[in-house]
């Protein structure tokens, strides 16, 4: 079968040029032929097809084979070229083949020409191969520099006997260290004599320890080329043959300080967590004992005379007692077991609120500058723990900044977009929300101190000046409230927190009333639950004294018993405990819904679990106490459930 050819003839005669396609068809091919004797010519077929073979003549009178192999040259094509010439010395033929002629042929012997050019296209076609070899091994090369270029990852080579002499790393290097590849190369111990002092030590032991052949996984900090600490996984191999000429190490050197924060903010999160469960089991005992020394106290300085010594020191005891209810409810706070009162608030009338007080506070060593947006959304928040972050942030502030120094509240509307960093390694929320900034021109914190910032018990004061619950207050608040917290410092920079709290539609709620006196109680009755018998005790000495017509059961079985043998509407409210052994207060609330639905019910309790309960809590009470409280608090309370304030 015949194998098709396209011919471009460079031939100034046209017989020579039939003799030519005549060999080439008796040699086996099916030729299709184009014929030019000059340059342009050349060049105009060039432009219009693609050719398997030229055959060009070496001499003619305006052109030649080397102004043809020029061209195709210039072309940048590859196709063969057989010099076919009437005669043609050795030294042509030679210096024709040098400048890229497959062969040649002489006129008087065009026999050799079929077999010359079956070899030309046979050499043309492993030259194609070869180009497409080498062209996807580049493409290999390229793919896999890019993949090694995009991950946070090194390879290299050491040798262990010349002080660990990196001989060859990757170019990425540069992207994950800030020295480029030359630099590790220029000798010295640069891999491992930028690695954390305290890490050292072990690095070079397990290296000098390591056998032919062996491995050893390393994890170290290392101080990048713009003078940060960054953590390292390194991958060793002690190549065989340790100890001879040209043995060495080979690494994989990885960038895992995304990794590690991501770990911290773990142990950070079950360490809270841990504390968090710890404090509300304490908590709740700890303030149903608080209930009953405030109670207690409330009473005696009710009774007694005006102008009695028993009052001062009444008061004294309530005032240990209120100091130790805020402690117990910072501890509630950061692990996020308040027992928070939501309603919509205006920022900017929380900041109006508390200036007078923050620059008491500050006093005149210290310049505050408040700087409210007018307009701002509104959000839904409990109003005194949002008040207890203004104040903890301020105070933080007041401790950063030296005499003469700033501290600068402001608030304004907020977007935060995908991916937008909070300062500490984490990622922010995205949404809408109002920010309530504190800001100060203080000594700013570095990379360590930022990563624990709100870790419960953690303070850079000296001994003795603070417990480390301030700023893991105002974590657990905010997370509490749906918001979250953008942090920026940097040492000698200052520092701004910005809390972002969710944009709520609606008006500003009211705020409470002042506690003050019941009107008619004596003809209101009152259910109290409460499995604590001191507390019981308290409720109903307090209510009594009231004026209230008072029962109390000591379990929620009790009181769904009493409840449905009595009458349609045996008692303005139920007062009763949340955490209780047995049924829970949150369940007997359910219960009494179903069996008097218009029927009061006022929630007690020092610690929740919010996100345990969900929307039970709002569904099901008129509203909640938190222990301790004082019985002023109480009664208030009391009378606002049951209509008779």
């Amino acid at each position: 079968m015949a194998t098709p050819l396209s011919v471009l003839l460079v031939e100034d005669s046209e017989d020579d040029a039939e003799l030519e396609l005549i060999e080439l068809r008796r040699a086996g091919f099916l030729t299709s032929h184009v014929r030019v004797d000059t340059r342009e010519e050349m060049a105009a077929a060039l432009a219009e097809g693609a050719f398997d073979i030229v055959l060009c003549d070496h001499a003619m009178p305006s052109f030649n084979s080397s102004g043809a192999l020029g061209l195709l040259r210039e072309r940048g094509l590859d196709t063969p070229v057989i010099i076919v010439s009437g005669m043609m010395g050795e030294d042509v033929a030679v210096e024709a083949l040098k400048t890229g002629a497959a062969d040649y042929v002489l006129k008087g012997n065009l026999r050799r020409l079929g077999p010359a050019v079956a070899r030309a296209l046979r050499e043309a076609e492993e030259r194609r191969r070869l180009r497409e070899t080498e062209r996807g091994l580049r493409d290999n090369l390229a793919r896999q520099k890019a993949i090694l270029d995009a991950l946070p990852l090194a390879l290299y080579a050491a040798r262990p006997d010349a002080g660990f002499r990196t001989t060859w790393i990757t170019e990425n290097v540069e992207r994950i260290s800030g020295f480029s590849a030359s630099r590790f190369l220029e000798g010295g111990d640069l891999l491992l004599g930028r690695v954390h002092g305290e890490d050292a030590p072990g690095v070079r032991r397990a290296l000098e320890g390591l056998a032919p052949g062996g491995t050893a996984v390393l994890e170290y900090r290392w101080r990048t080329a713009d003078g940060r600490w960054r953590w390292f996984i390194d991958h060793v191999t002690l190549a065989p043959g340790a100890g001879c000429e040209g043995a060495g190490v080979l690494g994989v050197w990885v960038d895992i300080t995304d990794r590690k924060q991501l770990e911290l903010q773990l142990r950070q999160s079950q360490k809270t967590e841990a504390i968090g469960r710890l404090a509300g089991g304490v908590a709740h005992d700890f303030n149903n004992i608080l209930t009953v020394i405030l109670g207690y106290a409330d009473l005696i300085r009710e009774s007694a005379a005006p102008g009695s010594p028993v009052i001062p020191q009444v008061e004294e005891i309530r005032k240990a007692g209120l100091q130790a209810s805020s402690l117990t409810r910072q501890l509630l706070a950061f692990s996020r077991r308040q027992v928070l009162e939501f309603r919509i608030l205006d920022l900017n009338q929380t900041v109006a609120g508390m200036e007078r007080m923050i620059r008491r506070l500050l006093g005149e060593d210290l310049r505050l500058e408040v700087a409210t947006t007018p307009g701002i959304g509104m959000v839904r928040a409990d109003a005194g723990q949002l008040e207890l972050v203004l104040l903890n942030l301020v105070v933080n502030a007041k401790d950063a900044v030296p005499p003469g120094g700033r501290i600068r509240i402001g608030t304004a509307n907020a977007r935060v977009g995908e991916g937008e960093g909070d300062g500490r390694g984490g990622i922010l929320r995205p949404g809408e929300f109002v920010a309530l900034s504190v800001s100060d021109d203080g000594h700013g914190m570095d990379e360590e101190t930022r990563g624990r910032v709100f870790e419960p018990f953690f303070t850079t004061k000296p001994e003795g000046k603070g417990t480390g619950l301030g700023l893991a207050t105002v974590h657990g608040i905010v997370q509490q409230s749906g918001g979250q917290i953008h942090l920026e410092t940097a040492p000698g920079r200052g520092t701004t927190f910005r809390v972002l709290l969710p944009a709520a539609a609606g008006e500003p709620s009211p705020a409470a009333d002042p506690p003050r006196p019941p009107a008619g109680a004596a003809v209101l009755p009152v259910l109290v639950v409460e499995d604590e018998p001191s507390i019981r005790r308290i409720l109903l000495e307090t209510l009594s004294q009231a004026g209230y017509r008072v029962e109390a059961v000591s379990s929620a079985e009790a009181a769904l018993e009493r409840l449905r043998g009595a009458g349609p509407a045996p008692f303005s409210l139920v007062l009763t405990d949340l955490i209780m052994q047995g049924m829970t207060g949150i369940e007997l609330a359910r219960r009494v819904r179903a069996l008097h639905p218009g029927l009061p019910i006022l929630g007690m309790t020092g610690y929740i679990d919010r996100d345990s309960f969900g929307p039970a809590l709002e569904a099901c009470f008129s509203g909640f106490l938190r222990k301790p409280f004082p019985s002023e608090e109480l009664l208030r309370r009391v009378a606002e459930a049951t209509g008779a304030a």
